[in-house]
């Protein structure tokens, strides 16, 4: 019963694109690439600290997009069961339009709640099935400091990902999945789509410690203007680097 909530919401994110097609609308075709690098510590048996940085730049032409500074989260497993919680800070670049000289950078801040059952299928593929709940704190333009509460826009944003991963031979493993993404609420905006992203990619484990990622995403999301729509191809590369305290058995 499980692997059939993947295929369900895998299915539903699909059709959430349909559903756009079906209108008519104006699409904002760009090219995306984004370069991370993350780091695990296994500080107890069940609970792993986790960071990462991420640099997303627009290609063709060359531009700053977004950038993470940091994600700080703690991750607890449970059999086959994972939360996690974390804070995300991030700098977007505004607008979102790499010929445009005239540019002005954005905070955000982004504190999360997560939760992933892990689902296992016939043969060696396995579903991962995420609930992700953030709320978001946009920084005004003349606001330049992190932590400072001033004029901030709220969206309480929740996000729910289906990914199918598949092990193969030399330590390689297949994904594929979907990830949709909803406002729920906040001080300036309801419920509304926010966007939808398909992505499939390979996971090479080298050792213990080192893996890397190599992807492709397709964005689908709202620019904010009426029957408009980004629709962006991501090439995503990041490496994860791995570190087991000796005491951890």
């Amino acid at each position: 019963m499980g692997c059939k909530w993947g295929y369900y919401l895998l299915l539903l994110g699909l059709f959430s694109v349909q559903g756009a097609w079906g209108q008519e609308f104006r699409t904002i075709t760009q090219g995306v690439y984004w370069l991370g690098l993350g780091l695990d510590v296994q500080v107890t048996e069940h609970g792993q600290f986790h960071y990462a940085i991420e640099e997303r730049r627009f290609a063709f032409p060359d531009g700053a997009s977004q950038r993470l500074f940091g994600d700080f989260a703690w991750r607890e497993k449970r059999r086959h069961w994972t939360f996690e919680g974390g804070l995300w800070f991030f700098r977007l670049t505004r607008p979102q339009d790499p010929r445009v000289e005239d540019n002005w950078h954005q905070k955000e801040l982004r504190p999360y709640l997560g939760i992933e059952r892990r689902v296992e299928t016939k043969g060696k593929g396995y579903w991962r099935l995420r609930w992700k709940n953030e709320y978001r704190f946009f920084y005004p333009q003349e606001n330049n400091r992190f932590l400072e509460p001033v004029n901030l826009r709220e969206v309480f944003r929740t996000r729910v990902r289906a990914l199918y991963c598949l092990d193969l031979a030399g330590n390689w493993q297949w994904r594929i999945g979907e990830e949709l993404h909803l406002n729920l609420f906040g001080n300036q905006s309801g419920f509304a789509f926010q966007q939808n992203r398909l992505l499939s990619g390979f996971t090479k484990q080298f050792n213990k410690r080192l893996s890397l990622y190599l992807g492709y995403v397709y964005w689908f999301q709202p620019t904010g203007n009426t029957a408009e729509f980004y629709s962006r191809h991501i090439l995503a590369i990041e490496g994860t680097y791995r570190i087991q305290r000796r005491s951890v058995k």
